[in-house]
């Protein structure tokens, strides 16, 4: 059997970041609907690799980011499993709140209100 992250390098334009049981999809490209697309082809390789394995993963759970400079906020949303996920304007990576244009905004914001509370 093909490792999950050597399935997901043969999926052009998607990068793959993983650390223990936290495994991240990152497409780019210039047109959103090529890089939901491509999204959306790195999730169908990941989720065939856990039916294989009887493991099963929540969608819900999974977050959607778009990095850019626009001024208002994207609208697209992606399709896991049947689940519809849309975007957010900030996520959580390994510890750390990203806003979608990179300011880190809200992990200030985050780290703020811990101090405080």
């Amino acid at each position: 059997m093909v490792p999950l992250y050597d399935r997901l390098r043969t999926v052009k334009e998607l990068v793959t970041v993983g650390f223990a049981d936290n495994t991240n999809l990152l497409a780019y490209g210039t047109e959103t609907a090529q890089y939901m697309a491509t999204l959306e082809e790195g999730w169908a390789i990941y989720e065939t690799w856990a039916i294989e394995r009887a493991i099963a993963f929540e969608p819900a759970k999974s977050s959607l980011l778009h990095f850019c400079r626009a001024r208002a906020g994207r609208s697209e949303t992606v399709r896991l499993s049947g689940d519809v996920v849309t975007l957010q304007e900030s996520a959580r990576f390994l510890g750390v709140i990203l806003d979608r244009k990179l300011r880190f905004a809200a992990y200030k914001k985050h780290v703020i209100n811990r101090l405080y509370t």
